[in-house]
């Protein structure tokens, strides 16, 4: 993992310190309040983008890390306890981070948005005029739903080549990232700069 804040080598010694998955609001409110309540804690993030959400003094590392590479970067590091607070879309985060807590017989912590809350998908209601809620991706591809239809997408780059055979029918405007890779797949998707 590379970084502006690289981990150091370290000497093996008793775990002191919290491993705070961020790049989202919420983890930048998490961060602050682990540094108010002067606990140790890292912070790492997958893109420079969301390094800039957290302020000085806060020590982030940007980057991903492979689910290979995590139960070394915790003995490396001093991790007594993970905290994930990565985006509801970064299930191979969070599934690395749940397998390498487990090999490492470390406490793991998953924050949950609660439903309706600012990033998570809400259940249309009489203010959401057009705002519709599916309960899954399959239930979305569907020509009742998408044919003649300006959508916006708001569900990951790893999801926009579903939604390839569908640019023809369709309005589809995405909201990614501003990494190389997101912009990669969804310009393969379909997706011109101007959606």
């Amino acid at each position: 993992m590379s970084g502006t804040n690289d981990v150091p080598e370290l000497a093996p010694r008793s775990p002191t310190r919290l491993w705070l998955i961020g790049g989202t609001r919420e983890s930048v409110e998490l961060a602050e309040a682990l540094r108010g309540q002067r606990l140790p804690f890292w912070v790492t993030v997958t893109t420079a983008s969301a390094r800039q959400m957290y302020g000085p003094g806060i020590t982030v590392q940007v980057g991903p890390l492979a689910s290979a590479e995590m139960q070394a970067w915790i003995w490396q590091a001093g991790i007594a306890a993970i905290v994930d607070a990565s985006h509801p879309f970064a299930v191979e985060v969070s599934r690395g981070a749940i397998a390498a807590a487990a090999r490492c017989q470390l406490p793991y912590l998953r924050f949950e948005r609660a439903r309706g809350s600012s990033g998570a998908m809400a259940p249309a209601g009489d203010g959401d005029r057009g705002v519709q809620s599916v309960p899954n991706l399959a239930a979305l591809l569907m020509p009742e739903r998408l044919v003649g239809q300006r959508t916006l997408l708001i569900l990951g780059y790893r999801m926009l080549h579903y939604f390839q055979p569908w640019q023809a029918q369709t309005r589809l405007f995405a909201r990614i990232l501003p990494s190389v890779v997101a912009l990669e797949a969804a310009l393969g998707a379909g997706f011109g700069s101007d959606r």
